[in-house]
Formats: C-alpha cells, structure tokens, sequence
C-alpha cells in the first residue's frame, strides 16, 4: 500500500478516535511527510491520543513541551487541557 494512502486511512481513523491514529498522523503534519508540515495540527494530535492514555503520545507531547514546540499563541499546552 503506498504511503499516501496509509496516511489517507490514519487521518480517517484518527477522525474517528482511534488513539494510536491520533499519534500517528500528529507524527505525519509534525514531519510534513504527505500533508504540508502543521504544528498546530500535530499537537493537536498528539494531545488528543496523550489524553487517551497512549503512552508514544504523552512522551511525544512532554517532548515537545521540554523542547518549545507547544508555545502557541503565548501559551504553554498540558496533557490535561481541553
């Protein structure tokens, strides 16, 4: 199956709340690997699995919080917000 259409069906699973989906396509629009790059989308993804309890996404997510990539609009994101 070719790379576009595994990241056609994540984005679709994801849609429908499928948590490891969730942290798989916040990895596709954080590397920009078929969809233009989207940070905002990416942690938004990866927030959404982090909160579901899978653990990638909550380590990715804390990552990304330690290293600066969660300041949007001034503000830092926690697993817990809504």
């Amino acid at each position: 199956m070719s790379s576009w259409r595994v990241g056609f069906y994540a984005i679709a699973a994801a849609e429908n709340g499928h948590v490891k989906a969730m942290y798989f396509t916040g990895m596709i629009y954080f590397h920009g690997k078929g969809v233009t790059q989207d940070f905002n989308k990416a942690v938004e993804r990866y927030q959404k699995s982090a909160q579901q309890g899978y653990l990638q996404a909550q380590f990715q997510f804390g990552m990304m919080n330690y290293y600066g990539s969660l300041r949007l609009k001034n503000k830092v994101l926690h697993v817990g917000e809504r």
